[in-house]
């Protein structure tokens, strides 16, 4: 399942990764796939059960994961009536959302980077899926997955929220 959903989180958003495989916009193409959580016009498709998340109250701040893990439990229990792409979209959203919240939020150096820049810098992370974007955090060289979060949330349940991963990192090495 995980292998099939980062080919197609890949191909999905084939055209914007093309773009930025030199890393230059990589920070931009994730930002803007976050801010399809909050407003969908442009985009292809509509965030799928857009009337269970409060967009409303999504401002990047970490308390606003906490809306976002609502509506993450709401998909999973909802989520064998969606349709592969509505899954990946909620997928890409979401994590491109939660990353986005860390690097706003943090005083560490997050940047987002391309799966293949990600198995660049650290061979070992071929043998994982990456679904596409990556956090690394330039000063400490550590990666870290949104939106693989995402789907172990969507598989495990809020044993896996957002809100406590992105705490950990927001908060990790404040002085």
């Amino acid at each position: 399942m995980f292998n099939l959903l980062k080919k197609n989180i890949k191909s999905a958003y084939a055209e914007s990764i093309n773009e930025v495989l030199d890393g230059s916009k990589v920070n931009d193409v994730v930002s803007d796939l976050s801010y399809a959580l909050i407003d969908d016009r442009g985009m292809d498709s509509e965030v799928p059960f857009k009337k269970q998340l409060g967009i409303n109250k999504l401002n990047y701040s970490l308390e606003s994961l906490k809306i976002v893990d609502q509506y993450l439990n709401y998909v999973r229990a909802n989520k064998n009536t969606l349709k592969k792409e509505e899954f990946i979209s909620v997928v890409a959203r979401c994590g491109a959302y939660c990353g986005e919240v860390i690097r706003r939020n943090s005083k560490q150096h997050w940047e987002w980077i391309t799966d293949n820049k990600a198995v660049e810098l650290d061979q070992r992370l071929g043998e994982y899926a990456i679904y596409g974007f990556v956090l690394y955090e330039t000063l400490t060289k550590t990666f870290t997955f949104p939106l693989a979060k995402v789907v172990k949330f969507l598989e495990g349940g809020a044993g896996d929220d957002l809100y406590s991963f992105a705490y950990v990192l927001i908060n990790r090495n404040k002085k």
